[in-house]
């Protein structure tokens, strides 16, 4: 795991998620896990972690990964390790006891069932389905890019499953089923299957398209079960995290076939909500991916109502958008195929800006045959370039006097009136919580100096050896460990130990830059180390009069009288010394 952790800078990684920009030595950029307005996470590339400053949130590259993706921290390793070729997969299937038993053996059937699907595709001699294909330009590469399958009858995938020794009611639960009054038909049946996966990129679900052209009923979608819920994902979403693939903007469009459509056209970076709006779960994972976003939704009217909806939900969330430049009146899928995949890419190319289309959009609502109408655009309009910033401001406000004739100076002092906070939707606050930790300041810097210096760690161990607070004490002998390896403690790889939440808010605490000469460290850590003993006596003797209070026999009670007094002894002595040395 050290291994791979230095083989990656945090900082490339980390900017794949958040923008940084570089002042002095470290880089910055806004916290993804509380609501930041003004840049306040630390990414250093020298220790190879990251901090913020306001909530405290930091790691190394692989607890940042695992914050931000809210996946295990396996799993975290398993992805920044494909981002420099490496493949530990394996190594999720290993560590899969974390997850519920009755998880594992619904994932294992959505496997099977997916693979059934994709072999009776790749064997089929059905002449409607090869037609079907063809027409629909869905090859080999993109069939077996998107796992496709097909179901031909109504039994063949229960038929399986029951054959291997599945329960009816599980395959039912997982909608792949369903009972009849006297047995058991497949869900889907005469349809080609898409998987639908989770951001892991295990199949949950599935997106069934219809075969048959008198089939009325075009597509069907797996229902809510206990792995797969329509409104916490985006079909395709696992596959665009390729780092190849970061510079291109994220298209967003409705269904799979316009997914196909701009993957068979050399876009790549494509999803699909399965619909026409998004749920706040969905807009946080599009949040997530830190791009760029187009929006391609079909051109009718219930398409650009959903863009106006989706692009608004997204903008309130800081993204930056932009709406294909589709002027006609075809989806992706029929745009690629009647003006081929050039054309299709150019819609990308020449993307609108949001708010020329939230005019646009304005326009076709209120008309801009009266006054009235024109006012309704206007006050429509400035409710979204409130939120914008000043030089777009001033461009479609000119835009805006352009279209109802109004005066651009009028147009700007109406902007200016507009509470910006009122209009702006509050962003849900996500703050990964910090433990409270309760450290004696002495133990805070012995930490601080002794994960700095070995000569200073081996001094406090051969001097004190110990801290109070457990939590504490157990970081200092992890550190102690760590020297026993190498001269120097590394933090980013104390962080990929299994840490408490507790001992990482301590280590992050007591990073720091600074370097101390020794003969500077030694004089602090004799006062930190007197500090220590006289809080150890102090709760040795606390416990002493509680048992004293507690003892009924009276010649018990004097021997616990003469060990307090002992200690107290022992007390004195050790503050008078801290005495003489403040002195001197």
């Amino acid at each position: 795991m050290n291994e791979i952790r230095e083989q990656i800078n945090i900082s490339d990684i980390i900017s794949d998620y958040v923008p940084l920009t570089q002042k002095g030595q470290n880089q910055w950029g806004l916290c993804p896990f509380h609501d930041d307005n003004n840049p306040s996470m630390s990414v250093s590339t020298t220790k190879q972690i990251y901090k913020c400053f306001v909530c405290g949130a930091g790691g190394n590259v692989f607890t940042f990964v695992r914050d931000y993706e809210n996946i295990s921290f396996v799993e975290a390793v398993v992805k920044v390790a494909a981002t420099i070729g490496i493949d530990l997969s394996d190594s999720l299937t290993q560590n899969v006891s974390t997850i519920p038993e009755s998880t594992k053996k619904q994932l294992d059937i959505m496997d099977q069932a997916s693979k059934f699907y994709s072999y009776q595709l790749k064997t089929t001699k059905d002449s409607l389905v090869r037609d079907f294909l063809i027409k629909r330009r869905i090859d080999e590469d993109l069939i077996n890019t998107f796992e496709i399958g097909i179901s031909s009858n109504q039994n063949q995938l229960s038929q399986f499953l029951l054959s291997k020794g599945h329960q009816p009611e599980d395959l039912v639960e997982l909608n792949l089923v369903r009972r009849n009054e006297t047995n058991f038909s497949d869900v889907f049946y005469d349809r080609l299957l898409f998987p639908i996966s989770d951001t892991q990129g295990r199949v949950v679900g599935f997106s069934g398209r219809a075969i048959h052209p008198e089939n009325d009923i075009k597509y069907v979608n797996t229902s809510v079960t206990p792995i797969y819920t329509k409104g916490e994902l985006l079909y395709n979403y696992h596959r665009i995290s390729n780092r190849e693939l970061k510079k291109d903007p994220l298209v967003i469009c409705e269904g799979v076939m316009d997914v196909l459509a701009f993957h068979r056209a050399g876009h790549q970076r494509v999803i699909a909500s399965l619909g026409t709006a998004l749920t706040d779960v969905q807009v946080s994972l599009i949040k997530r991916v830190n791009s760029p976003v187009i929006l391609a939704y079909d051109k009718d009217s219930a398409g650009i109502s959903a863009t106006y909806q989706i692009g608004k939900a997204l903008s309130d969330r800081g993204v930056k958008l932009s709406v294909y430049n589709n002027t006609t009146s075809l989806d992706p899928d029929e745009y690629q195929k009647e003006k081929g995949s050039i054309a299709l890419l150019e819609t990308l190319k020449s993307s609108k800006h949001w708010l020329e289309f939230v005019i646009e959009y304005a326009s076709s609502l209120y008309s801009l045959h009266s006054y009235q109408s024109k006012r309704e655009v206007v006050s429509f309009v400035l409710q979204h370039l409130v939120i914008a910033e000043s030089f777009d401001q001033t461009y479609f406000i000119n835009q805006l006097a352009d279209i109802t004739g109004f005066n651009n100076i009028e147009l700007h002092h109406q902007l200016s009136n507009i509470d910006k906070k009122q209009v702006q939707l509050s962003k849900p606050k996500r703050r990964i919580s910090q433990p409270k930790v309760h450290l004696l300041r002495s133990e805070n810097e012995i930490l601080s100096l002794i994960i700095n210096s070995k000569q200073a760690a081996y001094y406090f161990r051969d001097e004190l050896g110990f801290l109070i607070n457990s939590e504490a004490n157990q970081l200092a002998l992890m550190i102690l460990e760590a020297y026993s390896q190498k001269d120097e403690v590394n933090v980013a790889d104390l962080l990929n130990k299994q840490l408490s939440p507790v001992q990482s808010k301590i280590l992050m605490d007591i990073t720091s830059e600074e370097e101390v000469p020794f003969e500077n460290i030694k004089g602090m850590l004799e006062d930190d180390m007197r500090h220590i003993q006289m809080a150890a006596i102090d709760q040795q003797i606390h416990s002493l009069q509680v048992a004293a209070r507690n003892e009924l026999d009276n010649n018990k009670k004097i021997e616990i009288g003469q060990e307090i007094a002992r200690l107290v002894l022992e007390r004195n002595k050790t503050g008078n010394e801290d005495k003489k040395h403040e002195e001197v």
